[in-house]
């Protein structure tokens, strides 16, 4: 089972693949808007354990495969620890709440 960006659970992976064809559709479009000698920073934040490397690893395919180069880039080690960037009491809400889609 897996969840997409809006936090609907997905069993199928037909719907997970269109769902990564989509976002990454999304991402390729907000690209248009930058200067074309200027980059688009994408990020992807979630509690441990929640699926931000595979979910990212896959969109970068998928980024790849529209035919614009992309690249990750983790920085969990040099941000704020998780236990102070997320709320240790609710940790999954605090998360929900902090993620963004445009």
């Amino acid at each position: 089972m897996t969840v997409n960006y809006q936090g609907i659970i997905m069993d199928n992976e037909h719907e997970n693949t269109v769902l990564l064809h989509n976002l990454a559709t999304k991402i390729l479009n907000k690209r248009l808007e930058v200067q074309q000698d200027n980059s688009l920073l994408v990020a992807v934040s979630g509690i441990d354990g929640s699926g931000k490397g595979y979910i990212t690893e896959k969109l970068i395919a998928e980024v790849n495969n529209q035919g614009v180069f992309a690249i990750a880039i983790n920085i969990d080690p040099w941000l704020t620890l998780p236990e102070i960037r997320f709320n240790p009491e609710n940790p999954v809400e605090q998360a929900k709440n902090g993620f963004k889609c445009f």
